[in-house]
């Protein structure tokens, strides 16, 4: 996929404006968390819960009307890892976020998006997303909320399955990067 191609008419759909959407909010939802008073951070955990809807919806809504584009299956997945990388940066910097955790979201998203482009250049395909990534990332949001609610009992069991799921997200999309490339040879 070209540079270009983004702005090519057959892009212009109501799941890639989702994702697009999706993606502006971030910076909204920050500030709002930064903010910190009685009213910015009801507003940013509503504006979340909308991001995390526009996530569900852009999937549902490119299958169901036939909008499937490359370019959607790169949006949709960059939106969710820069929202992942931005929040929990959030968590780490103002919620004590423990380090081992936010450097494996990190550095699995880092490999990811690098790995993605790889395939993309070499193989001209676009590797979609998973089952296991989409469980990986609703146990993140879980987790993102018992940061934000500071539920404390729920902290360390979730942080221990959400560095397990990143694991087995990460060997997922392993195994569909080397199958990728043995169908192509």
């Amino acid at each position: 996929m070209k540079i270009l191609d983004f702005f090519d008419k057959k892009n212009l759909t109501i799941p890639n404006a989702l994702s697009l959407f999706r993606i502006c909010l971030i910076p909204v939802i920050l500030f709002l968390f930064i903010k910190d008073n009685y009213w910015s951070t009801p507003v940013a955990i509503v504006l979340t819960v909308i991001a995390a809807l526009t996530d569900i919806l852009d999937g549902y809504l490119a299958r169901k009307l036939n909008q499937v584009t490359e370019l959607g299956k790169i949006l949709d997945p960059l939106a969710d890892k820069i929202a992942a990388a931005a929040i929990f940066i959030y968590l780490y910097l103002f919620r004590d976020f423990p380090f081992w955790l936010i450097s494996m979201i990190l550095l699995r998203d880092i490999l990811l998006i690098i790995g993605a482009l790889f395939v993309i250049n070499k193989k001209d395909v676009v590797i979609p997303s998973n089952p296991i990534g989409k469980w990986t990332a609703g146990i993140l949001f879980i987790l993102f909320l018992v940061y934000i609610f500071n539920l404390d009992y729920f902290k360390q069991p979730f942080e221990i399955i959400s560095g397990f799921m990143i694991v087995v997200s990460f060997t997922s999309y392993i195994i569909s990067v080397i199958r990728i490339g043995k169908n192509s040879d």
